[in-house]
C-alpha cells in the first residue's frame, strides 16, 4: 500500500500481484474441472484454452480496481447518504461486470475459433453471447462489490489511524501542559525561599548578598533555559542543585556540608528536569532548617538493574512535620507520574544518620540515557562553594 495525499491506495505492484494470484487459482480450478469431466458441455473447448482464459479474464479486473477504489473514496457509503452512493456503485459494478464479461466472452471466442479443433459456428457463438455474459454479470458484480469492500476497510482503517494519532498529539499535549504548569508552580516556590535567605544578608553582609543574587540569577537563567524540557540529564540537575546549596551556604556557612556520591555512569541519565531540586530544598528545610549544630547533606546516585535510584540523605531531626506532598516534593511526585506512570517511585524515610534520626528521600525512576548530541554539563568541573565538600 502507498499512501498519497493522506489516503491509501494499493499500488499497481500489489494490485497485478492480487489479480495474478486470483487468476491462476481460477485457472487451476478451471483445469481440474474440464479434465475429470466426463461429458463435455460444449465440445469446442479444449483443455488448454479454457483455464487460460479464466487466467485472463480475472486480470481484467486489473485496470478497474483503481476504478472502485476511487469511486469508493469519492462516494462514501453512508447511513445519512445512502441511496445516491448504493445507486451509483450499482451502476459501476454492473458496468465493470459487463465490460468485464463482454471482453472475456469475445476474447474466448476468439481463441477457440483460431487455436481449437472443433468450435461452435460462428452464428451460434453470437447467439450465445447474451446469455452466457447476463449469466455471469451478476457474479462478476460481486466483484466488484468485494473490491469496494476492501477500499471501504481500508480507509476506515487510514481514519481510525490518523484519529489515534491525533488522540496520542492531544495526550502528549496535555501532558505537557501539564508538566510545565507544575514546573510553573514550582519556580515561584523556589524563587520565594531563595529571596528570604538573600534578604537575611543584605544588613548583615552587603557583599555576600551581591554574590548571592548573581548565583540566585545564574540558577534562574539555567532553569528558564530549560522550560521546555521535560526531562533532563542528571549531571545538569546536579549543576543547579550546586548553585542551590551555594545560595543557602549564605545561611547556615560553615554549618552545612554537602557530599555528592555520583556514579559516573549515572551523569547522563535522564530524570524529570527539575525533579532534584525539590529534593535538595526538604533536606534544607525539614533537616539542617530544624538543627543548632553542623548537618550534613549526601546527595547520591546508582543504577541499579535497569533503575536510576537518586538518594539525598541528611543528619537533621527527621520526618517530624516534613510533609510529603509539600509544593516541592508534591509537584515531583505528579511529574514523576505523568512521565513514567507506575514506572516510578518517590518515598521518604528514617535516615537514622549519627545521633539524629535524619531523613531518606529516595527517587527512583528507569535508567535510560540522553541523546549523543546533547552538550555535556560542567558539573565536575564546577567549583566547590565553602562549606561543602564531594
Amino acid at each position: 500500500m502507498s499512501e498519497r495525499r493522506g489516503e491509501l491506495a494499493p499500488s499497481w505492484r500489489l494490485i497485478i500481484g492480487v489479480w495474478t494470484v486470483v487468476g491462476l487459482v481460477a485457472a487451476l480450478q478451471a483445469w481440474l474441472g474440464f479434465s475429470s469431466a466426463r461429458v463435455r458441455v460444449v465440445p469446442s473447448l479444449s483443455d488448454w484454452t479454457g483455464p487460460v482464459m479464466e487466467f485472463f479474464r480475472w486480470l481484467a479486473w486489473v485496470p478497474l480496481t483503481p476504478l472502485a477504489f476511487t469511486l469508493a473514496r469519492r462516494v462514501p457509503l453512508s447511513r445519512e447518504r445512502l441511496a445516491i452512493p448504493l445507486l451509483v456503485h450499482i451502476g459501476a459494478a454492473f458496468g465493470c461486470a459487463a465490460l468485464v464479461e463482454s471482453a472475456w466472452y469475445a476474447t474466448s471466442t476468439v481463441v477457440r475459433l483460431r487455436f481449437a479443433q472443433h468450435t461452435l459456428p460462428g452464428g451460434v457463438a453470437l447467439l450465445l453471447f447474451r446469455p452466457i455474459v447476463l449469466g455471469r454479470l451478476v457474479g462478476s458484480a460481486f466483484t466488484y462489490a468485494a473490491i469496494v469492500g476492501v477500499a471501504l476497510a481500508l480507509e476506515y482503517q487510514r481514519r481510525l489511524r490518523d484519529r489515534e494519532l491525533a488522540d496520542a498529539r492531544i495526550t502528549a499535549s496535555l501532558l505537557t501542559a501539564q508538566n510545565k504548569a507544575l514546573k510553573m508552580q514550582l519556580q515561584p516556590h523556589f524563587l520565594f525561599n531563595a529571596l528570604h535567605a538573600v534578604t537575611a544578608l543584605i544588613r548583615e553582609d552587603p557583599a555576600q548578598a551581591v554574590r548571592t543574587v548573581a548565583q540566585l540569577g545564574d540558577l534562574l537563567r539555567i532553569t528558564l533555559s530549560r522550560a521546555e524540557h521535560a526531562e533532563s540529564r542528571l549531571d545538569e540537575e546536579l549543576e543547579l542543585v550546586r548553585l542551590y546549596f551555594a545560595i543557602e551556604q549564605t545561611r547556615f556557612r560553615d554549618r552545612l556540608t554537602v557530599r555528592f556520591d555520583i556514579a559516573d555512569e549515572c551523569l547522563s541519565a535522564m530524570l524529570p528536569d527539575l525533579s532534584l531540586q525539590p529534593l535538595a530544598e526538604n533536606a534544607i528545610r525539614h533537616g539542617v532548617s530544624r538543627t543548632t549544630g553542623p548537618a550534613t547533606i549526601s546527595v547520591r546516585a546508582r543504577r541499579e538493574e535497569g533503575w536510576l535510584v537518586i538518594q539525598v540523605i541528611d543528619d537533621g531531626d527527621g520526618l517530624r512535620d516534613a510533609p510529603s506532598d509539600g509544593i516541592g516534593l508534591g509537584s515531583v511526585r505528579r511529574r514523576l507520574d505523568l512521565l513514567y506512570g507506575s514506572q516510578q517511585e518517590l518515598s521518604l524515610a528514617a535516615a537514622g544518620v549519627g545521633q539524629r534520626q535524619g531523613c531518606r528521600v529516595v527517587m527512583r525512576v528507569p535508567f535510560h540515557r540522553a541523546e549523543a548530541d546533547r552538550p555535556e554539563s560542567s558539573f565536575r568541573q564546577a567549583p566547590r562553594f565553602a562549606g561543602a565538600s564531594e
